[in-house]
């Protein structure tokens, strides 16, 4: 016979229902080698010589019940049991079961039949049961193993039941409070081991465990030691199993000189933000007073011309000058709302250039978009000559009309700074690229700094499109 066949025990006085089983382990095919017994003493002498696979036993034999088997550890053997019964009693099958029977049949030709795959499920739920007994045994080694490992661990740890009760703390965790023992741990009233705030903190995620609500698995406390010095430690928090049943086990790290650390770079840092803000302040303070240059040295010239440079050049300065006061006002000192500069732009450019409202009408279509500095600053320039050309030259005699701006992120995070009139646009054979305005050689420049794309549309006025990413910042060498 192979060594892969079943070797089945069954323990049967009814003949009849002997044969009907047999049969039905033949049907299902080759696999199954089957001895009988009709008495327990049958079974006792069968099983002793050559433990089975499996067992199928009658409850009621002629010389006993199956349960004086069950009941007798070296009896029921390192293998499993099913009991049979003509009487579908729920409480003999209760007491079967608790004696240590796998499973429990009545007696039928339908459960005849069916034997094999009982059996095979039972064979199964066998398998399982030893891989669990197996894996308990390994668990409590594991356990003890790792309490010892525990115990020299440079890291506090406590093990908690969920009512937050410490069943275990190894000596870091002693150390860190400065206790002696387990028991002062203990004893020691909880507010009395938190600052007021993490012990508020404490109370929160008590309540929330208690709900069965998630509560944060990492967090940070402050504890008062037992000489009352204040100590900052980050905590873990994990289930675990522990003596057979569901505990928690939390890990501390002493982050004391690490808080300490980053609070003097908190301070040093705010105190380098007060520093940029006052940087910019004066820069654009600087810039105002070349502005103001500008506009004294215009009030000196009767050069028509020389005044038109000058007033441009102020509105330049102001372009740049508006970046820094952006960021002056932002909360994040490396970008500006991009947004907000241009309607502050648009508003200063139609105040210089006295435009009646009556006439050329502005028109905006803003998403929230912000630009740190390296492109903010080309991008404000290029913006201010694009509309400074459009409220001088688009609309002559009198004429009436709308300047848009329109700003947008596009795909992959490129921006979009649209500038649109419907005035009496360039002149036919224009090239704005290669064009002799000094105005227009600015924006093509800068387009060039920004790596920006930028389109003309001449279908109804004029319509400067430019689509650039910010710049990344090149750290000095």
């Amino acid at each position: 016979m192979a060594e892969t066949s079943l070797r089945i025990l069954l323990v049967e006085d009814e003949p009849a229902h002997a044969e009907a089983i047999r049969r039905a382990f033949l049907a299902a095919g080759p696999g199954a080698v089957i001895q009988v017994a009709g008495t327990l003493r049958e079974y006792r002498e069968l099983a002793a010589a050559a433990p089975p696979d499996i067992a199928i036993m009658d409850l009621k034999l002629p010389d006993g019940q199956a349960v004086e088997i069950l009941t007798s550890p070296p009896e029921a053997g390192p293998f499993p049991i099913l009991v049979m019964s003509s009487y579908g009693d729920e409480q003999v099958a209760v007491k079967a079961m608790k004696a240590g029977a796998l499973d429990y049949v009545v007696k039928s030709s339908d459960a005849f039949a069916a034997m094999p795959r009982t059996v095979e499920r039972a064979l199964r739920e066998w398998q399982l049961r030893q891989e669990r007994k197996r894996a308990e045994e390994a668990l409590r080694r594991a356990e003890e193993n790792f309490r010892h490992s525990l115990d020299d661990s440079p890291l506090g740890v406590r093990i908690v039941t969920a009512e937050g009760e410490t069943i275990y703390a190894n000596r870091a965790i002693l150390d860190i409070y400065g206790f002696r023992s387990l028991e002062e741990l203990r004893t020691t009233p909880v507010e009395k081991r938190y600052t007021p705030e993490s012990y508020a903190e404490f109370k929160k995620r008590y309540e929330r465990r208690r709900r069965g609500e998630d509560s944060p698995s990492e967090y940070e406390v402050s504890i008062v030691r037992k000489n009352g010095e204040v100590r900052h430690l980050q905590v873990s928090r994990k289930e675990l199993l522990w003596s057979g049943k569901k505990q928690y086990q939390t890990i501390y790290r002493d982050i004391t000189e690490r808080k300490q650390a980053e609070e003097e770079l908190r301070a040093s840092l705010r105190e380098k933000e007060v520093l940029l803000r006052e940087i910019h302040h004066r820069v654009k303070n600087n810039m105002q007073v070349i502005s103001s240059l500008f506009n004294l040295q215009a009030g000196h010239t009767t050069n028509e011309e020389c005044r038109g440079i000058l007033k441009e050049g102020q509105m330049r300065i102001r372009s740049m000058s508006l970046v820094h006061e952006k960021l002056y006002q932002s909360r994040d000192l490396s970008k500006i709302d991009f947004a907000g500069y241009i309607q502050s732009l648009a508003v200063h450019l139609l105040h210089v250039y006295l435009v009646n409202p009556a006439q050329v009408r502005m028109e905006t279509d803003f998403e929230d978009v912000s630009l740190d500095i390296n492109s903010a600053v080309p991008c404000g320039l290029i913006l201010n000559e694009l509309v400074s050309n459009a409220l001088k030259h688009a609309f002559p005699e009198g004429r009436t009309g709308v300047i848009k701006i329109g700003l947008r992120r596009g795909p992959g995070g490129a921006v979009e700074l649209r500038v649109a009139d419907d005035g009496v646009g360039l002149p036919k054979g224009l090239d704005f690229r290669k064009a002799e305005s000094f105005g227009l050689q600015i924006v093509n420049l800068l387009v060039d700094q920004l790596e920006a794309a930028i389109d003309l549309d001449r279908t109804k006025g004029t319509a400067f499109t430019m689509t650039f990413r910010e710049l990344k910042y090149a750290p000095r060498t």
